[in-house]
C-alpha cells in the first residue's frame, strides 16, 4: 500500500498517512473505514449535521420523515456521522453551539465528558484555534 501511495503522491518513494481527515457525511464515512483498514488515526470535521438538519426540516412541517429521507438520504447521513464519531480520535468543531446542540444529538457524544476535557485543556493552557472535541470513548 505504501508503495502505491508513493507512486501516486510521494514521487515514487513509499509513503504512509499519519492521519485520515474527513469532512461531511460521505467523506467521514469513507475516512472511518479507511482509518480502520489502515490502522491510522482519524480526524473528523462535521458540517451541517444530519440529526440537526432532520430536526429543522421536521419543524417546518412541509415534509414527512420518509420524504426527507428520500430527498436527502438523511438516515444514511446520520448513520455515517455516528460511525465516524465512534471512529474519530479528534472531532474539530467551529462553535460551542455545534458541540452542544448538534453533536449533542448523537449517540456517541457525551456532553459532560466533552466539558471536562475542554476544561482540562483550558487549565493546562493548551492554546487551540477554534474548538475541538476529543474522543468520547
Amino acid at each position: 500500500m505504501s508503495r502505491v501511495l508513493g507512486e501516486q503522491i510521494g514521487e515514487g518513494r513509499p509513503v504512509w498517512p499519519y492521519v485520515i481527515h474527513g469532512h461531511y457525511a460521505d467523506a467521514v464515512d469513507s475516512a472511518a473505514l479507511l482509518s480502520g483498514a489502515l490502522s491510522v488515526p482519524m480526524v473528523l470535521t462535521g458540517h451541517s449535521l444530519g440529526r440537526n438538519k432532520l430536526e429543522q426540516l421536521l419543524k417546518q412541517g412541509r415534509q414527512s420523515k420518509e420524504d426527507i429521507n428520500s430527498t436527502y438520504k438523511i438516515m444514511r447521513r446520520i448513520e455515517a456521522e455516528e460511525l465516524s464519531l465512534d471512529a474519530a480520535e479528534l472531532v474539530i468543531t467551529s462553535t460551542k453551539q455545534e458541540i452542544e446542540e448538534q453533536w449533542g444529538l448523537y449517540d456517541g457524544f457525551d456532553v459532560k465528558l466533552e466539558k471536562v476535557l475542554r476544561a482540562r485543556a483550558i487549565l493546562l493552557r493548551v492554546n487551540c484555534h477554534g474548538r475541538y472535541m476529543p474522543r468520547m470513548a
